[in-house]
């Protein structure tokens, strides 16, 4: 039963991971951290090395599986594949009709989710300061770097595809939010979408590296430094947590085709200002409503990593 009960968990948080990936400016990774996933996410990863994948030849049964903890990291992500798959129509809907809304869930969860770490981490001295300040200034820097516009080629897939690795291993980040700033993003969703082999094994390459090279180094940092790098990644995401606010108004956008583009820059404003700006309703009472909601699940995300160490 206590088997059954870790399965289920460890498949709703790909679900939750899945959902979080599809929102632009929020990482699966986030997800993984507050249900406390986070740290077995990247030991296992770490482990899928080629002398690693070459030795599991002369290993049977499941000790080729507890090897690498396959169970966990195939359960992880085919149920993090199959949210995406299944829930890409309703996101991409749901950002075109309700953007108010569903910017101030994922505001609130990423809110909620650094409340409850800072509190599991968190202590009055220097060191963790310095940890927290230094995520924080780095979370808001990067969210300040503007698009640019890279050439498409095989070698900057390829970088694209490391960069973004790097970037959806991160709390606070996303590989497609680094494809925006690198100006490929279009290029990559057309040649996905047409399944075009000079994108998709470039890309595939430089996302499997960039994993396994991240995520040993992540790896070997909780190991040394695990409650400083804990606090480092909790100011990532706060730092970077603005451009969730739930009122933005578009400053750069790209063109995909003929007839639709993705925004490339936004800007926070006062519910006022979107209102002026955009002629749209703020909806303030259903973001505080929703926001609140997604701070509540958190918490409920938190308590998930508690019980699975009952």
């Amino acid at each position: 039963m206590n088997s059954f009960r870790q399965y289920l968990q460890i498949a709703l948080v790909g679900l939750f991971m899945g959902l979080a990936e599809l929102v632009p400016g929020v990482s699966a990774a986030t997800i993984a951290l507050i249900s406390g996933y986070y740290e077995r996410l990247l030991r296992a990863l770490s482990q899928l090395t080629p002398r690693n994948l070459l030795s599991m030849g002369r290993l049977t049964g499941r000790a080729a599986w507890r090897e690498i903890d396959a169970g966990f990291l195939l359960l992880l992500l085919s149920a993090m594949s199959f949210s995406l798959v299944t829930s890409a129509a309703f996101i991409s809907k749901a950002l075109t009709e309700f953007p108010v809304a569903v910017g101030a869930f994922f505001f609130g969860i990423v809110s909620g989710s650094g409340l409850v770490l800072l509190q599991q981490v968190w202590q009055s001295n220097l060191t963790c300061l310095i940890c927290l300040g230094s995520g924080v200034m780095c979370g808001f820097g990067f969210s300040l770097v503007q698009p640019g516009a890279m050439e498409a080629s095989g070698w900057h897939f390829f970088m694209s595809g490391l960069l973004g690795a790097f970037a959806w291993i991160l709390p606070g980040t996303s590989g497609g939010l680094v494809l925006l700033l690198l100006g490929l993003h279009g290029t990559v969703s057309e040649g996905l979408s047409l399944h075009q082999p000079s994108v998709l094994i470039p890309i595939a390459g430089g996302a499997l590296f960039g994993l396994v090279v991240f995520s040993q180094l992540l790896h070997t940092m909780f190991q040394k430094a695990r409650q400083g790098l804990l606090l480092g990644l909790v100011g990532l995401m706060l730092g970077y947590s603005w451009k969730l606010w739930p009122w933005q108004v578009v400053s750069a956008y790209q063109l995909i085709g003929e007839d639709s583009s993705i925004p490339l820059a936004q800007e926070p404003v006062m519910p006022h200002t979107y209102e002026i700006l955009g002629g749209v309703d703020p909806m303030i009472i259903t973001a505080l409503s929703v926001g609140l909601f997604g701070f509540a699940s958190a918490f409920l995300l938190n308590r998930i990593s508690e019980i699975k160490h009952d």
